[in-house]
Formats: structure tokens, sequence, C-alpha cells
């Protein structure tokens, strides 16, 4: 381990790269050991973004990368840890977790970039009040496979990018009508569940 990090436990696996939960520069923060290229360049892409994932500092050698720690874990810890029925996580949680997701996704595409991995186990929670679905704050992690495209082809998939387990996870629910929303206030978006 980097003599500038003491570890804290382990924190998972994302794809082909360990994470451990560390102490930098008087910080808890999560290392991610085994980044490579275009995932090191995605994390520092998006400086100051919410809805993804991002660098916090970077260690030597180079494919260590820090990042903030998710208190909730993954949006798939958060489903095991709570009755995904009639209490825990409602239809307004939902909404909050697919406008997030969407707006990464739309910023990933805007950038020309494809995120390839979309999953629960991707979606990092920052934040989570059972009775204050609007503090839902969730992130898109794992940019292991991601590829950057420099044309506009059918290979770039953007908002319709989205895993079949996620989907009936939180995307197969109808959101509840809110007060002061207009009924087609979010009819322009359409989602396809992608199959393997």
């Amino acid at each position: 381990m980097n003599p500038d990090l003491t570890d804290l436990g382990f924190l998972g696996r994302g794809s082909a790269k360990l994470v451990r939960k560390v102490q930098w520069k008087g910080r808890v923060v999560a290392a991610y050991f085994g980044c490579e290229g275009d995932e090191i360049k995605l994390l520092k892409a998006f400086p100051d973004q919410a809805r993804l994932l991002q660098s916090v500092g970077q260690v030597t050698p180079g494919r260590v990368v820090l990042v903030d720690v998710a208190p909730h874990g993954s949006l798939r810890d958060l489903h095991d840890a709570l009755d995904f029925g009639d209490h825990g996580f409602l239809d307004a949680h939902r909404h909050e977790v697919l406008d997030q997701v969407l707006s990464a996704l739309q910023l990933l595409w805007d950038a020309r970039w494809q995120h390839n991995d979309v999953a629960s186990r991707n979606v990092l929670v920052f934040a989570f009040a059972a009775d204050q679905p609007w503090r839902t704050h969730v992130r898109l992690a794992d940019f292991g496979d991601a590829k950057k495209s420099t044309t506009f082809d059918n290979d770039v998939r953007g908002l319709g990018e989205v895993a079949d387990e996620l989907y009936e996870m939180v995307l197969a629910h109808k959101p509840p009508p809110q007060e002061g929303v207009a009924d087609d206030a979010h009819a322009n978006v359409q989602i396809h569940p992608v199959s393997d």
C-alpha cells in the first residue's frame, strides 16, 4: 500500500479493480487500485459535476485514483438493505434516481462518451432519506468499460443505455404525480432497456 494512504478496509471491486476505504491527507476516501487510461480520463474530465463520480486525487503509481466514499454504497446495496416494496424506497425515490442517472448519461453523451456498464452496482448513493425522496443523491461510477467516440454514430448510445437490472429495479416504476409539475413534464423522456 502507498505510504500516503492508511488502509481502513475493503469496499468492493469495480471493473477488474480493487476498491478500498483509505485515509488520505486527513480525509476518508475510496481508493481505486488498477485504474487505466480512459477510466482515469473520465474520473478527471468532469470536475465539480454532481452526477458523475470524480477523482479527488491521485497517488503514485498513477493507477491509484481517489474518489469520495458513497455512504450508502451502490444502488444494489441500498436495494438489498431496504424493502423496495411498500417501505423504504418509494416511487419518488425511483424518480430521483432515474432523473440523476439520465442526467449523468446525458453529460457523457454530450462529451461523446459511452459508459457501457450502467447497472445498479455502478450507481453510488451519496444521500438517502426514506421520508425525503428529494434528498436522494446518486452518482454514476465505474468507467472501466467506457469508450470515447470521435464520430457521432450508432455505436454511441445515450439515454437508452440502461441495463435490464437497473431498468427493472428503478425505471420500470412510474413516478407519482408531483404537486406543481405538469403531467407531461417528463413526457419527452423515453427509456428502452438494453438486452444482452
